[in-house]
């Protein structure tokens, strides 16, 4: 019976397997690596709190369901009358981000919210939001 013994460093020193190792980390075709160029060429929107408006809020529409979302937060005395829209998936038709609850330096927890038909999307937390 044959018994070998892994050797790294001998392994590590054939310049063979180090030039394969380096050529495989560096190859292009990773799917993170073609969607970063995709992504490259759109702007970047930065936003915060004093960018969203009252009067880019479609109250209305979204007032039942901004009030359904905010169960989930904290109990809070004040109620949305402000969103920032942005055209996440380029359909033509705005999301909304919405401060649910905001902290006193500034980060909010933003519930994000589509019409037609008229559901919320998710959440995020953040004194920034970057969004392409």
């Amino acid at each position: 019976m044959w018994r070998t013994q892994f050797n790294a460093t001998r392994l590590l020193s054939c310049p063979l397997f180090v030039t394969s190792l380096v050529l495989l980390a560096s190859h292009p075709s990773s799917a993170q690596n073609q969607r970063w160029r995709e992504i490259q060429g759109h702007p970047l929107t930065k936003f915060d709190w004093n960018c969203a408006l009252p009067s880019t809020y479609p109250q209305s529409e979204l007032a039942p369901i901004v009030k359904d979302a905010l169960k989930r937060e904290r109990p809070t005395e004040d109620t949305p009358d402000r969103a920032f829209p942005f055209d996440l998936n380029h359909d033509g038709k705005p999301e909304y981000f919405v401060p649910l609850v905001c902290g006193a330096v500034g980060n909010c927890d933003w519930g994000v919210f589509a019409l037609s038909p008229t559901r919320f999307l998710g959440k995020v937390n953040g004194q920034y939001v970057f969004v392409h």
